[in-house]
C-alpha cells in the first residue's frame, strides 16, 4: 500500500494513511488542515461493501466539508469496483490495496482537448 501517493488534501482536511496489517482495502484517517486534530477515518465497511467514513466523537462539519468527504469516498468506491472486475495480471492488482490514491487521478491523467487538437 506504501507505493500509492495519497488522496488529495481539500482547503480544510489531509488525508493519511493508516496500517491495515493482513488487510486487502485501504485504511485512512482524516486530520484537520489548521488544527491537526484526527477528525476521522475512511475505512472499508464490508456488510455494505463500500468505504465509509467513521468520525470521531465530539467532531462537526458543514456541508463543504461532508461533500469532499463524499467525494473521496465515492473515488473510493468507484476504483475499488474497477479493480474487482478486471482479470489480475499480477498478484499486486488482485486486491484493492493497488487503488490509485490520488482523488482524480484518472481524469488529471487523461489529454486534454488542447492537447490531442
Amino acid at each position: 500500500m506504501s507505493n500509492q501517493a495519497p488522496l488529495k488534501e481539500t482547503d480544510f482536511m489531509r488525508f493519511g494513511d493508516m496500517p491495515n496489517p493482513g488487510g486487502t482495502t485501504r485504511r485512512i484517517a482524516v486530520y484537520s488542515k489548521s488544527q491537526g486534530s484526527r477528525l476521522g477515518s475512511i475505512v472499508w465497511y464490508g456488510c455494505w461493501h463500500q468505504y465509509i467514513f467513521e468520525p470521531e466523537q465530539g467532531t462537526l462539519f458543514n456541508v463543504g466539508c461532508l461533500g469532499d468527504l463524499a467525494d473521496r469516498l465515492g473515488y473510493l468506491n468507484t476504483m475499488h469496483k474497477e479493480i474487482r472486475r478486471r482479470p489480475p495480471t499480477s498478484p499486486a492488482q488482485a486486491t484493492p490495496s493497488a487503488l490509485p490514491r490520488e482523488l482524480g487521478q484518472a481524469a488529471d491523467s487523461a489529454p486534454s482537448e488542447e492537447a490531442t487538437g
